[in-house]
């Protein structure tokens, strides 16, 4: 296959020529790409393959244009995009006004808002890497060499050291490296000086003082400090930064940077039956009522005929999976109901509720069986190990955590505490079992995530890379994974054996609440944003679900992988299923 193209000379200083592709009639000039041989690379290179191909259709990208494996090498052919790169055009033109770069960030900005939601990191932004094609196209973003999905992200990325985020050099890269990337390249651009020499001896911009007004640069001091303080929050080392391309968009319109009439990045395309099996909404659920009937938690049972949904409004709606039809209401909290579990033989309901209190249901008969008075504050989370009856002496094991900062494990059967976990600084939001072992997680309005042994009740690790309150987690089938979701809008894939972690960026509000697939291969999250998105860990794609219309706080998913239940702000639950393929 390589004896198609003739390389004619190599691009830059990497593994990239400009070529002739000698099969069509006349030849015409493309862009070859050769990656050296690994199984990670090659695997990772079978992943994203197809998903450039789709993204590529981008006007402002390179087409795709064919991949194959040769030798010990892989390689991508990309379509050539001629004429000079905006390092070129700072030489020949000097500095650029802030109007230029306010035009530079509406037309990058919505690419990377195009690869984000799709899951690819550019890895290599930088302003050789973006070609200025006259004053009346947008900019192209090319070189792709460095590309990774976000999903799987977990290895150096080979980087110009000038332009890229901190965590992109030790090998934990996300979609924001890509954002910081494009705010040095923007200090470059407007002083004329290398990222390095932009930066005192303790690592801090300095750029300003380097930053001397060009005398075609009709901008007010507003508009030049507006620009400043977005381009500090772009290239931050810090959680600060901003964490995702459209809000740097709407900054930009609110600051006056650029016009408010220049649309939002383009939504992204539907994927199609072959890439993620799309779903629909096959019914709306109202039962929750009146001022506080918004929905904070929903359960489907283990034989996947009964929905349970908690609310405000301190009750518990049972319904029928199949007709949608409202099957009772249980009654008895004094506060609002936070969350809602089924015992694995799905005959009893398990609530906890802000009036800080466990309540056990009978299902069958919908009669209150007993009550605990649990903690010292509100309980905000129960869960059970539901897939543990093969692990002897923990299948009758559930735990709740509270806003009193502690999780409390429960002897099902005699409904008396047997521990109680401590070492959170706030509120806990979240809890859940790994399903292979005696492991218990647990997120945190400070932010954080703890791992507990359940046997030892020891903490054993303490995950810190959430910016904001944690609000979801949940483990991944095999016990492998934990993924996490919170304020700073992004999901975090983490691998336990070495507990770091990948980011997800896509959604554009809180997460609230996360679900793994039963084969592991898939991730449905649920966002203060109105939607749902079902992630596809293999390529790190998302497809959207959009029914409520207010934040989504609570997703069950059937055992059986056919039924998603999700409760919402708006008071109602909306029921998912599978279209036929």
């Amino acid at each position: 296959m390589l004896n198609r193209y003739r390389l004619l000379h190599r691009l830059g200083h990497s593994q990239t020529w400009l070529a002739l592709d000698t099969e069509p009639s006349p030849p015409g000039q493309c862009v070859v790409q050769q990656h050296e041989f690994n199984p990670a690379a090659t695997k990772a290179a079978l992943a994203i393959g197809p998903l450039l191909k789709t993204a590529s259709q981008h006007p402002q990208l390179p087409t795709l244009l064919n991949w194959f494996d040769e030798g010990s090498s892989s390689y991508w052919v990309w379509e050539f995009v001629p004429e000079r790169n905006l390092e070129t055009k700072l030489a020949e033109a000097g500095c650029f006004t802030v109007a230029q770069i306010g035009q530079l960030l509406a037309e990058v900005l919505p690419v990377l808002h195009w690869l984000h939601d799709r899951g690819i990191i550019h890895g290599n932004l930088k302003p050789t890497n973006l070609i200025d094609r006259g004053d009346r196209v947008p900019v192209t973003l090319v070189d792709f060499g460095s590309t990774k999905l976000a999903a799987v992200a977990r290895s150096p990325i080979p980087v110009s050291p000038e332009y890229a985020a901190p965590e992109q050099l030790r090998g934990q890269p996300d979609c924001t490296s890509d954002l910081y990337s494009l705010g040095v390249t923007c200090l470059h651009l407007l002083t004329d000086l290398r990222p390095f020499d932009l930066r005192d001896g303790m690592e801090q911009w300095v750029w300003q003082a380097y930053w001397v007004p060009n005398d075609c640069d009709p901008a007010t001091p507003h508009q030049r400090q507006a620009l400043a303080r977005l381009l500090e929050r772009l290239a931050t080392p810090t959680g600060d930064r901003f964490q995702s391309a459209a809000v740097v968009l709407e900054e930009l319109v609110r600051s006056h940077l650029i016009p408010p009439s220049r649309p939002l990045p383009p939504p992204v395309a539907p994927p199609t039956a072959k890439e993620i099996p799309l779903w629909r909404c096959v019914a709306r659920l109202e039962g929750h009522s009146g001022l506080f009937g918004t929905i904070n938690t929903v359960a489907i049972s283990p034989d996947g005929r009964t929905i349970a949904s908690g609310g405000n409004d301190k009750t518990i709606c049972l319904w029928d999976a199949t007709t949608g039809d409202r099957l009772g209401q249980l009654t008895g909290h004094t506060g609002a109901v936070r969350s809602v579990i089924f015992s694995s033989d799905g005959q009893q309901l398990v609530s906890g509720s802000s009036d800080r209190t466990l309540k056990f249901w009978d299902v069958a008969t919908q009669a209150l069986v007993s009550s605990l008075d649990a903690h010292a504050q509100a309980v905000t989370a129960v869960c059970g190990s539901l897939r543990l009856a093969s692990l002897e002496g923990f299948s009758q094991i559930f735990a709740s955590g509270s806003a009193d900062k502690t999780v409390k494990l429960w002897d099902g059967s005699s409904r008396t505490a047997i521990a109680m976990l401590a070492g959170h600084r706030l509120a806990i939001t979240a809890i859940a079992f790994s399903p292979t072992a005696p492991l218990l997680a647990s997120a945190s309005l400070d932010s954080t995530i703890r791992l507990w042994d359940r046997v030892t009740h020891q903490s054993i690790a303490l995950f810190t890379a959430h910016t904001r309150a944690v609000r979801a987690i949940a483990f991944s089938p095999n016990g492998e994974h934990l993924a996490s979701g919170g304020d700073d809008n992004t999901i975090r894939l983490w691998n336990l054996a070495t507990r770091r972690s990948t980011s997800l960026p896509g959604h554009a509000w809180a997460v609230t609440a996360l679900v793994f697939s039963s084969d592991g291969q898939s991730l449905i999250s649920g966002s203060w944003d109105k939607t749902l998105k079902l992630w596809d860990l293999r390529t790190g794609s998302a497809t959207v679900l959009a029914q409520h219309t207010d934040s989504v706080s609570a997703i069950a998913l059937s055992l059986d992988g056919e039924t998603i239940a999700s409760g919402g702000q708006d008071k109602t639950i909306c029921l998912w299923q599978k279209n036929p393929e």
